[in-house]
């Protein structure tokens, strides 16, 4: 596994949500440039696994925020993540501005979308 992947796989599980500027750091100073071959996968669970971390008051509001943005950038980047739903619900969190506020009302629905999602694969 390179240490880009290390990162990515930290980041999915957003297990330190302050430590996001050091992580941008690492891949700014790795060898990670468009075109750059990666499988960057993002099961519907992982986020999941961030919203409910959120409705546990785990997570911020804006940490989740940022955490989305640096998904889809890199899914921008590499087209990483082709699941549609999870990538609308990634969208949805990191545009909060366009798409809406997360409360825990909003983070529920998203949640029972994407286990309608997993359940289906």
């Amino acid at each position: 596994m390179t240490e880009e992947e290390k990162i990515y796989r930290t980041l999915v599980k957003n297990e330190n949500p302050d430590d996001l500027n050091s992580l941008w750091k690492a891949l700014g100073a790795s060898n990670w440039f468009p075109g750059f071959e990666i499988n960057l996968s993002l099961p519907p669970e992982s986020v999941v696994s961030i919203l409910k971390r959120y409705l546990n008051q785990t997570l911020t509001e804006k940490q989740v925020e940022d955490w989305a943005n640096f998904i889809e950038a890199l899914s921008y980047m590499h087209g990483g993540v082709d699941d549609g739903v999870v990538i609308d619900t990634i969208h949805d969190l990191a545009n909060p501005v366009l798409e809406g506020k997360l409360t825990p009302q909003s983070a529920q629905k998203l949640i029972d979308k994407l286990v309608v999602v997993d359940k289906k694969i």
